[in-house]
């Protein structure tokens, strides 16, 4: 869509960012009305939260190089 302002990309990395966002109610749902500490639930966390921190790097990486890409595009213009 031409009309458009933000690319394609820039969509995607803010719906990451949106489920980065998530985490800590994910995390609360899962502890809450814990009986005692339990190990596994906190591995799942752990494995949650990897995975989250691991989407925060690509959508960083993602910007950085729409950005370069977007700076590169100006200087060759002028």
């Amino acid at each position: 869509m031409p009309h458009k302002k933000n690319p394609d990309v820039f969509q995607l990395i803010r719906a990451r960012f949106d489920r980065i966002q998530s985490l800590p109610n994910e995390i609360r749902l899962i502890t809450s009305n814990l009986p005692s500490v339990i190990i596994e639930i906190f591995r799942s966390l752990k494995k949650i939260s990897f995975l989250h921190l691991r989407s925060l790097i690509i959508a960083f990486r993602l910007q950085l190089t729409c950005l370069e890409d977007k700076s590169k595009k100006q200087l060759i213009e002028r």
